[in-house]
């Protein structure tokens, strides 16, 4: 801008120069007309009004050519500049992403845990409980090394096996969720407490034939009401578990229709959705699903929706036993990572 200014001082200094130069030549020659020096007839010398709007017009031309030149240099000093932002952006957040991976691995290479696992050995239907065996390996360790699961206010002692893998067999309930687990090791009476990641918050998934389901839908508006099409399939990774398998069609709250699918869940079959269902603001599924273990697990989907609407507290996966108890619910679920 600095140069702007100078640019524009010089302009309205030449064209004051101009214009006092124009007066002060038709100032004297009217001089000369008065004194009969000369005769009052065309002259080259032009009035000062005419003088003031040359100078002025020529001004004002020169003015918006230096803007023009000035705005031009500025453009492309802004795009350079915004240019040079983006690429120190760009390297800004590349340079975070190397060192946030340089973070990680220090993290991990810290770690004393490599590999943990859960599995279930035997399971009780009737008491639902299930014998589990917890298996973590480590990355160091010595003879005098000991380990101890600790699930919450449970102490479990791990015994040491071959290659740094340290072991124990425990009973836990179908619906027990693994609190905080953590690993203490201990060694030369130094205890270390390291968050066990990768050990699973219920053993259920591994017990109860949890249903799910694979789907393609599509939905709009017409003359005010929803409409939709779609299909879906039901499975589940426990088939021989299942015992019957229901599907209702809700809206608002309200069940719409319900029917048998245990076949088509046992198949895989892909289910179309049934056209002509008078709708409110949704459409949702449920998914009730009875297992040979007397369990009733029901999986609600809301599939289609108004955008308006919130269907939320509609989604939910639960589990009772055949009277209604509630056994388990996911919104219940606490998470610990």
């Amino acid at each position: 801008m600095s140069g702007l200014a100078f640019y524009i001082i010089i302009v309205f200094i030449a064209a004051a120069v101009t214009i006092l130069v124009g007066v002060l030549a038709y100032n004297k020659r009217l001089d000369k007309i008065a004194r009969g020096e000369a005769r009052d007839t065309h002259s080259a010398i032009p009035e000062p009004r005419t003088t003031v709007g040359v100078a002025y017009r020529t001004v004002l031309m020169v003015l918006v050519v230096i803007m023009q030149l000035t705005v031009s240099s500025l453009s492309g000093k802004i795009s350079s500049m915004q240019n040079t932002i983006n690429d120190l952006t760009s390297r800004q957040n590349s340079l975070n992403f190397d060192l946030q991976n340089m973070v990680n691995n220090l993290e991990e290479q810290q770690k004393l845990v490599q590999s943990c696992s859960v599995d279930v050995v035997s399971a009780d239907n009737g008491n639902r409980t299930a014998v589990v065996r917890c298996s973590v390996s480590l990355k160091r360790y010595s003879e005098g090394t000991g380990a101890v699961l600790v699930l919450g206010d449970r102490e479990v002692v791990l015994t040491r096996e071959a290659g740094g893998v340290f072991a124990a067999e425990f009973t836990v309930g179908w619906f027990e969720q693994f609190n905080e687990p953590k690993l203490v090791v201990t060694e030369d009476g130094v205890s270390v407490a390291e968050d066990l990641d990768d050990m699973p918050q219920f053993i259920l998934w591994d017990i109860v034939p949890m249903p799910y389901m694979s789907s393609s839908f599509t939905s709009g508006k017409r003359f005010g009401k929803l409409t939709y099409e779609g299909s879906f399939a039901i499975g589940t990774d426990r088939p021989q578990d299942v015992e019957s398998v229901s599907l209702s069609y809700l809206t608002g709250g309200r069940v719409l229709k319900t029917m048998d699918v245990t076949q088509e869940t046992m198949d895989g079959t892909t289910i179309t959705l049934e056209q002509g269902l008078k709708l409110e603001s949704d459409l949702t599924l449920r998914v009730e699903l009875v297992s040979k273990t007397g369990l009733v697990i029901i999986d609600q989907y809301t599939v289609i929706y108004d955008s308006a609407s919130f269907f939320g507290d509609m989604n939910y996966t639960t589990i009772t036993d055949l009277d209604g108890t509630v056994l388990w619910d996911e919104r219940s679920v606490k998470n610990y990572w």
